[in-house]
Parts: C-alpha cells; sequence; structure tokens
C-alpha cells in the first residue's frame, strides 16, 4: 500500500483534466508547478509511492484494515470541504468504531478550512461558538462536529495533540487510515500510551489523567511505564478540573468491566488520595464483585471515607448522596437486621425494601474478599432467605392493584385532587403490604378513616 500524508493532494477530478485535449493542457502549462503535482498525482493512481509530508505520516501497515466504508454524508462533507482545497479527515470516536466493525456515531471531521469557510460550505451548520472554533452539522448520518484545525500544522499536527495513541487515529475521504503514533499497534497490545510525552498533553488537560484510569477500567488496557510516571508526578493538578467533568469520569469508571483494575490504578498513581481520602485497601476488589449499580458501587468505593463530605465536593445530586449514606448506615446489614425480632426486622424490610438486595450483594463481596469464612457465609444466606420471605408479600402487594382507587379516596375524604390523595394511597399500599388480607374496600375505608383522624389531630 502507498505511503499517505496530508496534504491530500488533488482530487481525482483534477487528475482528469490533466488527461484533457490539448486546449485544456495549453492552459495548465502557464502553472508548472501545478501541473508537476497533478503528474505526481497520477503516478500515485498507477501505485507508485511519494515521499509523505511528514516523517511519521503513514498508512497503518501492521494491522491494515484497507479503505474502510465511510456514512455517505460524513464522506460527502469530507469531499465538499476537500473540493475547495482544505484538508478534512474524520477523527474521534467514529473512527476506532468503524475499525472494529461497530455502528459509527459522534462524527467529528478536523479540517484545515476555518469556521468562515464551513459556514459558506454549510449555511445549515450551527456554531457552537462565537470564535466558531467548533460547528455542528445535521445530517442524514447524524450531527457532524466540524472542528477546525487548532494548530496550524495539518494533520498530524492535531493528532500530534490527541490524548492518547489509541485516539490519534484519522480517516480521510477515500476511508483510508492515518495512524502517525502507532495507535492501532497499541491498541493490539491492549497498551495505554500517550501521544508525545505524557506531561504535556496532561498540561494542556488534567482531566487526561483520569480519563486514563477509566480507560483502564473501560476496557482493560495496561497503563505504559511513561505514563504511569506521569500520573504520579502530577496528580495533584486534577483538582483544577470542574467537579462535573471528574465526577463523569468517576462514575464511568467505577461502572467499568475493569473497575477493579481502574481503582488499584487510582490507588497506585495517587489520584485516588487526592479525590477522597482514607479509601479501604480492599475497596477496588469489592467493587470489582458488585453488580454494576452506581450507588452501591459508590457505597463500596467509598466505606470508611467522610462520604458525604466527599460526594458534596464532587457535587453529586442530593439524591445519590442519601441513598449512599443510607446504604452505608445500614452496612453491614447481618450485623444490623436480626430476623428474630420479628417487629424491628419487618419495619426495616418495609423502610429499606430497595436497598437490601445491594446490602446483601456488598455484604456477601466484602465476606468473599476478605476470608471471613463459613460462618459469615451462612448467617448471610440465612439473611437473604428471610429478606426473600419478607419482601415477598410487598412485591405481591405492588403488582396488586388497592381495592380503593383515587377517586373512592377523594370520596371518603370529601376532598379533591391533590397531595392528600397522593398520601393517602401511599398509606393504604403499606397497610397492604405489611397485611395483604386488608386488601378490601371495607377495611381499606376502616384504616384510611384511621388515618385521617391521625392527620387532623
Amino acid at each position: 500500500m502507498r505511503a499517505y500524508g496530508t496534504p491530500a493532494g488533488p482530487s481525482r477530478s483534477l487528475i482528469a483534466r490533466a488527461r484533457a485535449p490539448a486546449f485544456a493542457r495549453l492552459r495548465l502549462a502557464a502553472y508548472p508547478m501545478v501541473f508537476a503535482r497533478l503528474r505526481l498525482a497520477a503516478r500515485n493512481l498507477r501505485g507508485r509511492p511519494r515521499r509523505p509530508p511528514c516523517s511519521t505520516c503513514t498508512l497503518a501497515r501492521m494491522s491494515d484494515p484497507g479503505p474502510l466504508r465511510l456514512p455517505p454524508a460524513v464522506a460527502d462533507a469530507i469531499a465538499r470541504i476537500s473540493a475547495r482545497g482544505h484538508e478534512a479527515h474524520l477523527v474521534g470516536p467514529a473512527v476506532g468504531a468503524l475499525l472494529d466493525g461497530e455502528p459509527a456515531r459522534d462524527f467529528e471531521i478536523a479540517t484545515a478550512a476555518d469556521g468562515r469557510a464551513l459556514l459558506a460550505l454549510f449555511p445549515l451548520a450551527i456554531p457552537l461558538d462565537g470564535q466558531r472554533r467548533r460547528l455542528l452539522l445535521p445530517s442524514a448520518a447524524g450531527a457532524i462536529d466540524l472542528v477546525p484545525h487548532a494548530h496550524g500544522s495539518g494533520i498530524c499536527g492535531e493528532l500530534a495533540h490527541r490524548d492518547f495513541t489509541i485516539h490519534a487515529l484519522a480517516l480521510n475521504g477515500e476511508g483510508q487510515l492515518l495512524d502517525p503514533f502507532g495507535g492501532r499497534a497499541d491498541a493490539a497490545a491492549s497498551r495505554l500510551r500517550c501521544v508525545g510525552r505524557a506531561a504535556e498533553r496532561f498540561a494542556e488537560d488534567p482531566l487526561r489523567m483520569l480519563r486514563a484510569v477509566r480507560l483502564v477500567a473501560a476496557i482493560g488496557l495496561t497503563p505504559a511505564a511513561s505514563l504511569l510516571a506521569a500520573l504520579r508526578e502530577h496528580r495533584e493538578q486534577i483538582t483544577a478540573v470542574h467537579e462535573a467533568r471528574v465526577r463523569g469520569e468517576l462514575h464511568a469508571l467505577l461502572l467499568g468491566r475493569f473497575a477493579d483494575r481502574g481503582l488499584a490504578l487510582l490507588r497506585k498513581c495517587g489520584l485516588e488520595a487526592v479525590i477522597a481520602e482514607d479509601v479501604a485497601g480492599d475497596a477496588a476488589a469489592i467493587v470489582g464483585a458488585l453488580p454494576p449499580d452506581l450507588e452501591l458501587r459508590l457505597a463500596a468505593w467509598l466505606r470508611g471515607t467522610r462520604v458525604v463530605r466527599v460526594l458534596r465536593r464532587l457535587r453529586e445530586p442530593r439524591p445519590r448522596v442519601i441513598a449512599v449514606e443510607r446504604l452505608l448506615h445500614l452496612h453491614p446489614i447481618d450485623a444490623i437486621a436480626d430476623p428474630t425480632h420479628d417487629a424491628a426486622f419487618r419495619r426495616l424490610v418495609r423502610r429499606s425494601a430497595a436497598l437490601l438486595p445491594g446490602l446483601a450483594a456488598l455484604r456477601e463481596a466484602e465476606i468473599a474478599v476478605r476470608g471471613e469464612g463459613a460462618p459469615a457465609r451462612e448467617r448471610l444466606a440465612a439473611l437473604r432467605r428471610a429478606i426473600d420471605r419478607a419482601l415477598a408479600p410487598i412485591e405481591d402487594a405492588a403488582e396488586t392493584p388497592l381495592a380503593l382507587g383515587g377517586r373512592e379516596v377523594m370520596e371518603i375524604l370529601g376532598c379533591g385532587p391533590g397531595p392528600e390523595v397522593g398520601r393517602a394511597l401511599r398509606h393504604l399500599g403499606k397497610a397492604v403490604a405489611a397485611d395483604p388480607a386488608c386488601n378490601n374496600p371495607a377495611s381499606l375505608r376502616e384504616r384510611l378513616l384511621a388515618w385521617r383522624g391521625r392527620e387532623l389531630s
């Protein structure tokens, strides 16, 4: 396969003009440099190699997939930009998706054209900032980000400022892969490596440190030694990143398929101590043994820390803070719930029914990781059986409609629609969950009037 680089060279239509009749060639004769480039491009079409524009820009050879088929709308956008003499390539997540044979989304075209030229070409494009540094183009393939080059050195210069080599890939309009930094080889080796010097990439955006850990958690990559050293050296820079961005990466990390590996790296490089102090040493292993539930994994990770303070610093929504705090308040569940105390146990089940399966899973993972032995496993198994028995009527009641509906409740209470009706129905639902036999109009009417009396007293 011939070498490839940027600028992409004349289009096939221009080469056809070079082969046109004599009167057309006479016009081109006045431009010897242009004509020389056309002849050079014609030789390329016959398979003759040419020198790439820089020493690193070559088509990927190790696992070259051959030309890929771009979505027609994306290929058309690249062709329209290229026809005006501007370099244009598909970059970003869509390149990886196309290489893996998966449906592509999040299309991004990096181009040498500026925002003004792009708006002239695509009047329907929407500028996303006042400087027109990013435009959004609606298309049949979905939204396409049009991003003018930021570094003024062609596509190679743009890819040189990407975070990791596995992301420093581009496709030209013909679907040919540009891989100047060995991203495909790193992906094949499950290796995570920064483009150029890791310290420079992290200085450009410190969130890339947490993104590296997230990629380890998501797809099980192994960080290069240089990347790990840079993480350790620059870990304090993460405090300069907005909390919402940090929170998003942490959520993706915790829900990753290899979350235990990600958390182990987070601790190893020192980032964990910057984000949350006093995390338990076995937290990574316990999180890895849990189902991918965000609140449950947050609770497992933050056991032993000042959890509310950490979550508020990350600006987690209040309901999530309350849910995680409640989970840790009831952990370990086998030390709090005692099935032999029937009334207290039933009350706990009614109040915390939604949390009990997660609490049991958390304690089960803790027992397994710590190797607590058969007695602890048997005690938890007995508690699980008791919880299942206690939850069965609640689940049945949830599936069984109440014998009184909202209209009947309003008639009994003598009120119109409003919050009071909702509170009354919730009260009746709890009553039926505790005693399914009372789910008949007469019993529910009696309970409703008693509840109304207590509300008014």
